[in-house]
């Protein structure tokens, strides 16, 4: 995905304020959906950064975004670039019914028809159904930002029932999409699913990874519990010196609500070692 800076972003921002209406009246042109969804995320990358001043942008952006492709005729997604952006669109925080409510008036072969059903069964939360219509799709063959997003999903769904094969998907989505919102949300799903394996080694690295990279993430509060609750529930083979060394590149304030709630958690469960540590 494109990476910039905070001023590009905001720029970016500023041309999506010439929505159709406006730009009809101002003689101006109108943007496509593929270049309205390519700033926004330029913003979601942003944000992964930790410039957390981008997430009004990022809301502003996805209100316009949904206005645009609801007003968008069938001939603009004949255009590849149109239709998978209203894919990447869904997946990126935008409206599922949107998603929906588009796709339903278009004519889609198998695989688009697949791909969109599939990631509106996902979003209303049937994972069941999702997983029958995605199944055929792999995501090393779609393009990057879509094959990013897939395996995503998939992995997430994957790993109800098979937790190593969803590793594998969420490490395809991280491969496909560095330093993204989709890597940072592969990576702590990665956490929270090495720790339900026991796997300590998966664990302590996905750990690291994302301390040393998305500590500054708005979603970083969510890493937050899923590390605490695997190093609880890894407490038996947990390596503590490497728990030292992830929590010693975060700052003093983090340090201190990781710690006092690995002490917390496991004083009201009884681990006493491990309280101690944590105090």
């Amino acid at each position: 995905m494109i990476r910039t800076t905070a001023i590009g972003a905001l720029l970016a921002f500023r041309a999506l304020a010439w929505t159709p209406a406006v730009a009809a009246s101002d003689g101006l042109p109108v943007l496509e959906p593929y270049q309205m969804v390519r700033s926004l995320q330029i913003v979601q990358d942003r944000i992964a950064d930790g410039d957390h001043a981008a997430l009004p942008m990022q809301k502003k952006m996805i209100e316009m975004i949904d206005r645009r492709l609801l007003s968008a005729t069938r001939e603009e997604f004949a255009d590849r670039r149109n239709f998978e952006a209203l894919v990447i669109y869904g997946m990126s925080g935008g409206n599922p019914k949107t998603l929906e409510t588009v796709t339903a008036s278009l004519d889609l072969n198998e695989h688009d028809a697949a791909l969109a059903n599939g990631l509106v069964a996902y979003f209303k939360s049937n994972p069941g159904k999702a997983s029958s219509l995605l199944s055929r799709l792999d995501p090393a063959k779609e393009t990057p930002q879509i094959g990013a997003f897939l395996a995503l999903v998939k992995g997430t769904i994957t790993a109800l029932q098979r937790p190593e094969k969803g590793l594998q998907l969420l490490d395809l989505a991280r491969l496909y999409a560095p330093g993204t919102l989709v890597e940072e949300a592969a990576l702590r799903r990665s956490i929270s699913i090495a720790a339900s394996l026991k796997d300590r080694e998966r664990f302590l690295q996905a750990s690291e990874q994302y301390a040393r990279r998305f500590l500054h993430s708005p979603y970083a509060s969510h890493f937050a519990d899923g590390f605490i609750n695997g190093v609880v529930a890894l407490r038996e083979v947990m390596d503590l010196k490497q728990v030292d060394e992830i929590v010693s590149g975060m700052n003093a304030e983090q340090q201190l609500a990781i710690y006092l709630r690995i002490a917390r958690q496991s004083a009201i469960a009884g681990y006493t070692d491990l309280a101690e540590f944590g105090s």
